[in-house]
């Protein structure tokens, strides 16, 4: 996207002036391999202080496999006066844009929802299928399933297995040759 674009300099503007507020931040940033986006929550610490906490990254070779779930869930964030900021320019074939970028409760659960379920998977198409389906989560389901894979409430080992789970669901199991492309041609707006 064009830098001196006014419409650019708008959403640079109105993502300023969210960071304060944004329940969960996007990091836009520059690794070996290309790069990477780092999904971070806020929360407060036992002194109420606001920490931020880091639920996974999402690298550019998976960044490439899911562009357009993931474009399609920057597009549902809002401004503060409920205008759609127009984040998904910045997910473009080249993420030009490093720094950080606010994200409303639903866009960073459904984007670390991404992060934690492809994070041990290297089939381009499978991963592209986790962000479809992801992204067609209410926003109900992602905070759903977000607390399954990430609150230990029966342990470690089974938050594990949640994951595991959540990932066949979505995408089918590991040991099988599923016809992705199939499924995909499905989902593709």
């Amino acid at each position: 996207m064009d830098v001196t674009n006014e419409k650019y300099l708008d959403m640079l503007r109105n993502m300023t002036n969210l960071m304060e507020v944004a329940p969960w931040i996007m990091q836009v940033k520059e690794n070996g391999d290309g790069v990477v986006l780092v999904l971070q929550e806020r929360q407060k610490d036992d002194n109420g202080q606001t920490v931020w906490h880091k639920w996974g990254e999402i690298a550019w070779s998976k960044v490439r496999s899911c562009k357009e779930p993931i474009r399609y869930i920057l597009s549902g964030v809002l401004d503060s006066l409920g205008n759609p900021l127009g984040l998904q320019a910045l997910i473009s074939s080249d993420i030009a844009y490093r720094g950080e970028v606010p994200l409303n409760r639903e866009a960073g659960t459904k984007m670390a929802l991404i992060a934690i379920l492809t994070a041990s998977v290297q089939i381009e198409p499978k991963i592209e299928l986790l962000g479809w389906r992801i992204e067609r989560f209410s926003a109900e389901e992602a905070f759903y399933w977000f607390g399954k894979a990430t609150i230990p409430v029966y342990g470690k080992k089974a938050m594990n297995w949640s994951v595991i789970g959540m990932r066949t669901m979505l995408a089918g199991p590991t040991d099988q040759k599923v016809k992705y492309d199939d499924l995909l041609e499905k989902l593709r707006r």
